[in-house]
């Protein structure tokens, strides 16, 4: 297998690996890297919280993050049917459990 290079005018002279040249796989690669730090400063984002941290850290506070939004939604859909089966009386209890951090993250971890 042959590899392609892509050369830039280099002047005579200026030490650059391949005289300036890049392989096809090189740039492929830079492009890839290029895309994947574009994603994931999308989702760094969208995490609430620390903005300063390694992208382990960053994966790591998004999965916690997306079980406390599925427990938020799992609270809402049981404010939901409770409220048409019994009525107005428990919203107020039910506001009280989905504010509280501590229930939701029972909930988020019964999900592992």
């Amino acid at each position: 297998m042959s590899l392609v290079y892509y050369c830039d005018n280099v002047e005579e002279g200026t030490k650059k690996p391949n005289n300036g040249c890049l392989s096809a796989q090189s740039i492929f690669a830079r492009h890839r890297r290029r895309k994947n730090t574009e994603k994931t400063q999308v989702l760094r984002k969208l995490i609430p919280g620390e903005t300063k941290m390694n992208t382990a850290e960053m994966f790591q506070a998004a999965s916690k993050y997306v079980r406390y939004l599925q427990a938020q939604v799992r609270l809402l859909e049981l404010m939901g049917s409770i409220q048409e089966s019994k009525g107005p009386s428990h919203v107020e209890e039910l506001k009280v459990l989905l504010a509280s951090p501590l229930i939701q993250e029972k909930l988020s971890l019964l999900e592992k």
